[in-house]
């Protein structure tokens, strides 16, 4: 039986990630981990701060779809921790919008250094921004988008 690797963010890195200032320095501690990992790499989309359900709902459902994924051996990228610290750093400086520095300085580094093969987005992210942009983007980069069906989301 293949032993699926669930986590590629080493431990200094993790601690280089709760440090950081910047978010360059995120990015490359991103690019880092997925230089690590196998292709393809798989990106899974979500709403956070939109939709019906609360940010934590919303957080921890994405964290458990990533989770799946992972678990049935496909390798995917878990940006979560990456983005949750992201949002610190964004929520302290005044000039920009959140959501708007999350797509210009976190995602699209990442989704430009060519290492994300595919996007996942899960239902219910119509109302999400950042997953439309993700969408739009991953479009004109030619990176492969599949919708994820309601019932192959863990409850």
């Amino acid at each position: 039986m293949k032993t699926v690797k669930m986590n590629y963010l080493t431990d200094d890195e993790q601690a280089a990630l709760m440090v950081a200032r910047t978010m360059g320095e995120i990015v490359e501690i991103a690019l880092a981990v997925l230089e690590r990992m196998p292709q393809p790499v798989r990106w899974v989309a979500g709403p956070l701060t939109s939709g019906r359900r609360t940010a934590e709902e919303n957080r921890k459902r994405l964290h458990r779809t990533i989770f799946h994924y992972k678990e049935i051996g496909a390798t995917t990228f878990n940006y979560l921790p990456f983005q949750r610290r992201a949002m610190q750093i964004a929520s302290k400086v005044q000039e920009g919008g959140i959501q708007e520095r999350l797509r210009d300085e976190l995602y699209a580094p990442i989704f430009r250094s060519g290492k994300i093969a595919e996007l996942r987005i899960m239902p219910g992210s119509d109302a999400s921004l950042n997953v439309h942009w993700m969408r739009g983007f991953a479009s004109a980069k030619g990176i492969p988008i599949r919708f994820i069906p309601t019932e192959l989301v863990p409850k």
